[in-house]
This record gives structure tokens, sequence and C-alpha cells, in this order.
């Protein structure tokens, strides 16, 4: 059976009270083909890095803000589900940017490799600011060490943007001249809670390519339109109104 994991922002979305979270650590931008570290890997050296403080989710990750969610299971040669969440970063409406969220689970009934990257589709990311982007650690992450160095807590090893498309990527394990370093989502591990601040106003849903060395797989996810959506959309009322028109 599918195991779909409930994580602690999931309860507190639907849960009555008042998510209380602590002020988020002031971060560097991720612009197209920009990438930031996780300190956990030492290298240093003016890598931007992202925070490293464990359980902290930004202010606007709120249930009073929550505009969307949605659970999808992975296909392909992954087992498990991905959990995506979207906020109003002013509690209210678009107008202040949109917050999202996203946590990786693969089911323990997964078999062979494990999950070691993440790539969005390349949707309408050109253009959109992500101020921040950051992971929580444990207690929400629980994943299998890589290397020398490596870590247990779901938080990736960067969080990246494609230089083109510019698309959000995420990365768990990565190789280095010394090995491989980082960590893997094997069976019944989840990622911790991976969030990304920006100025879009809006989404809709998209899909994740998910990968190891060997497999391949999709899932999917909540995140900022594919170019045509929104001339699509226009199209097609464009559309709906020309028939009633011609057949009133």
């Amino acid at each position: 059976m599918l195991r779909i994991r409930i994580s602690r922002i999931a309860i507190l979305a639907v849960a009555a009270g008042v998510l209380v979270c602590a002020p988020a650590p002031v971060l560097a931008d991720l612009g197209p083909g920009g990438s930031l570290m996780n300190p956990d890997l030492g290298w240093g050296g003016g890598q931007e890095q992202f925070s490293g403080v464990e359980g902290v989710l930004p202010a606007w990750a709120d249930p009073a803000g929550l505009a969307d969610s949605w659970v999808a299971n992975m296909r392909g040669d992954f087992t498990g589900s991905a959990s995506s969440w979207v906020y109003y970063r002013n509690g209210i409406d678009v107008s202040g940017g949109l917050g999202f969220v996203y946590q990786f689970c693969v089911d323990s009934a997964q078999g062979g490799a494990g999950l070691v990257r993440a790539s969005f589709a390349p949707a309408d990311w050109a253009g959109v600011t992500i101020s921040q982007a950051a992971a929580t650690g444990a207690p929400d992450g629980s994943s299998t060490p890589v290397g020398v160095g490596g870590w247990d807590d779901g938080d990736p090893a960067w969080i990246a943007r494609d230089p083109i498309s510019e698309a959000p990527d995420i990365q768990w394990r990565i190789g280095t001249m010394s090995g491989l370093i980082g960590t893997i989502l094997n069976a019944g591990d989840y990622s911790s809670l991976i969030w990304l601040e920006t100025d879009a106003t809006k989404w809709m849903p998209s899909h994740a390519s998910l990968i190891d060395s060997g497999i391949s797989g999709s899932v999917g996810i909540l995140a900022v339109p594919a170019p045509g959506a929104a001339l699509l959309g226009m199209i097609g009322l464009g559309l709906v109104g020309w028939i009633k028109r011609r057949f009133a």
C-alpha cells in the first residue's frame, strides 16, 4: 500500500489555531544558474548557503494564508508521494507574492535505488524571483546518509535553478573528487520541508522529474504555470464567449 506521510505542516494547515513560526534567517536570492548549498557540506569558500536552522519555516507558512495544497503519487520507477503547499506571503492574496513548500516521501515498498534528484518542469519560472530558498531538516525529514559527512535529516545537498529555464532543481546526493556525499531518500525515507519564497502571483498543477543514477520517474506538484497555460485559458474563455454569441 502506498504510504503518504502526513507531515507537521499538513497537520497544522488543517488544524484550528495559529502556526507559530520562528523568524527565518536572511538568505541570498536564488537566481538563474545559481545554487544554495547545504551548510553540512562544509564547503564555505564564498558558496551561498541555505538555512541550517532545523525546524524553521518562514512566517508566511501559516494556515491562515494557505492558498492551495496537493498530495500526488509518484510514477515510473518510484513509489511514494510529493506534498505541495502554496501560501499567500502577505496572508491575504497574491499581491505579496507566493511561497511554495514541498516534501518528497519514498514509500517503504520502493525497491532498488532511492531518490537523489527532483527537477521541476520548466513552466514559467523565467522572470520569477526566488528571494529565499531553504530546507527545515529534522524533525521533518529522515534520510539515509551517503559518504563521509553525509546527513540523515532529509535536507538536500543544494537547491539550484537551471540557467536557461530557471526552474528549481533539488539534489540530495552529489559527486565530488572524493566520492559521493550527501543523503538519499531510500525506501521509507522522506525529505525535509523544502521551501521557496517567490514574487510569483499564480500557480497550477505541474510536475517534477525524479532521478537516480539508473532509474527515473515523475510526480505532480504545485508550481508556477507553464508559459502557454494563461494564453490557453484566455483562448478558452474567448471561444466560450464566441460560442455563446454565435448560438444566442
